[in-house]
């Protein structure tokens, strides 16, 4: 959670590793369970300081809700081991977004300490950079492209949650630090809160087609 991940990017890796025997496609709706405990908890943590913007959260939560079940449901067609190569190919995918966030982050606190803000001053509530608009009322272009990217990492991002179950926190905190200009913090709390209800509903969709292992959970 401390990297903005639900913890379904480490679970499911180990039981694939340890417990072969079990099907892939329990191990990726009984995943969701542990992401959405741990996901509530610190996103709640963050929230309380401050550390969370729901606009943009909101963005990606409802288009990932639209295809967190589809993903869930594609496990029913998909075979074990074709999961688990999927699974393979996934996280050598996103293994080059780490230094790609922690490479935004470090250039905006130092862009930060240049212009002379302290992060310290930040007020506890943020206000969010989508309830910004002109004098005549209309909402800038860059905050319409950052709804566009956002949304798009949230289809994504809930596809790949109900399919592999995983959080989806490992493909938005990349793009949270790339559409916007949140710190770390921001961008870490604002990504778990995001994937809650979306790995809810991929949960659900596992549980209807027998995919949930509850004991386990």
């Amino acid at each position: 959670s401390i990297v903005g991940v639900g913890g379904g990017v480490m679970i499911v890796p180990m039981i694939v590793h340890f417990h072969k025997t079990i099907p892939q496609r329990i191990i990726s709706g009984t995943s969701l369970a542990a992401v959405i405990s741990t996901g509530c908890s610190a996103s709640y943590t963050y929230g309380s300081n401050g550390f969370v913007d729901p606009v943009y959260a909101f963005v990606i939560a409802v288009s990932a809700i639209i295809t967190a079940p589809l993903g869930a449901r594609m496990t029913k067609v998909v075979d074990s081991l074709t999961l688990r190569r999927i699974l393979g190919y996934f996280l050598i995918a996103v293994a080059p977004l780490v230094p790609i966030k922690q490479y935004l982050f470090s250039n905006k606190t130092e862009a930060a300490s240049s212009d002379g803000e302290v992060e310290a001053e930040k007020p506890p509530v943020l206000q969010s950079k989508m309830d910004k608009v002109d004098k005549d009322g209309l909402i800038p272009t860059m905050m319409e492209i950052n709804t566009l990217i956002l949304g798009s990492t949230g289809i994504v991002a809930g596809f790949a949650s109900g399919l592999l179950g995983i959080g989806g926190g490992t493909i938005v905190t990349p793009l949270l630090a790339m559409a916007t200009d949140m710190n770390q913090k921001e961008v870490l709390g604002t990504s778990l809160l995001a994937m809650i209800i979306p790995s809810f509903v991929g949960l659900m969709q596992h549980w209807r087609i027998g995919n949930v292992d509850w004991i386990m959970g």
